[in-house]
């Protein structure tokens, strides 16, 4: 399976399903377990290189003005949502994150379906064995593809009016949701072996330090 393969077969289910994104996850993996483990992998290993490519600051942005907060597991979840909206939206978004303001929006569940779709490729591998947890080479699958300990790209300006600006569309249709916003949220590394850890700031907390992560 290719790239070009494996985007045909994510927009076909997202046609098929539409905004079910639970639907589309059980269709992706209904279809994988009626080919092969090898075609399992490929499609593995383009799911980590997209999920890699979208590990961004400016989509980490945009998620976090769509859903009014967004931890390192939430962007996770995000980033495997926006895969299966298609190939159209995803290199869209990559391109400019501020393009998924004219997307619906995710749903409230996207989080429980990105994170079920994390795990389409570990699903199909158990119906095609017929026993739980056989999706044996993932560890040496993940190995294969080089992914960053932080974000790529430009950090988040602490300036509250800067980061709305950074996402204009976004800003103006979810700035305002979930609440007013005192400041922007700050990057910091927490220990985690690979993602950084966001807290939003507090008003009444004068501690925060000034600098930000950066990638290294």
């Amino acid at each position: 399976m290719n790239l070009d393969e494996f985007w045909v077969w994510i927009d076909q289910t997202h046609a098929a399903t539409g905004t079910d994104g639970k639907a589309q996850v059980e269709l992706l993996t209904h279809r994988l377990s009626q080919t092969s483990v090898e075609q399992i992998h490929d499609f593995y290993r383009h799911w980590l290189r997209l999920m890699e490519q979208a590990y961004t600051w400016d989509l980490w942005g945009a998620a976090y003005i769509i859903k009014g907060f967004c931890s390192d597991d939430g962007f996770e979840y995000f980033r495997s949502w926006l895969i299966l909206q298609g190939r159209t939206e995803f290199e869209r978004a990559i391109e400019n994150a501020d393009s998924l303001a004219k997307l619906p929006g995710p749903p409230d569940d996207s989080s429980s379906t990105g994170e079920d779709a994390l795990y389409i490729a570990h699903d199909a591998c158990d119906r095609i064995s017929g026993r739980e947890d056989s999706f044996d080479d993932r560890i040496q699958l993940a190995a294969e593809v080089e992914r960053s300990r932080h974000p790529h790209g430009a950090l988040w300006p602490r300036d509250l009016a800067r980061f709305a600006g950074r996402w204009p569309q976004l800003w103006t249709r979810f700035g305002g949701r979930y609440g007013n916003w005192t400041a922007p949220p700050q990057a910091s590394n927490q220990g985690h072996g690979r993602l950084a850890n966001l807290v939003v700031p507090s008003p009444n907390d004068e501690k925060q330090d000034p600098e930000h992560v950066r990638n290294d």
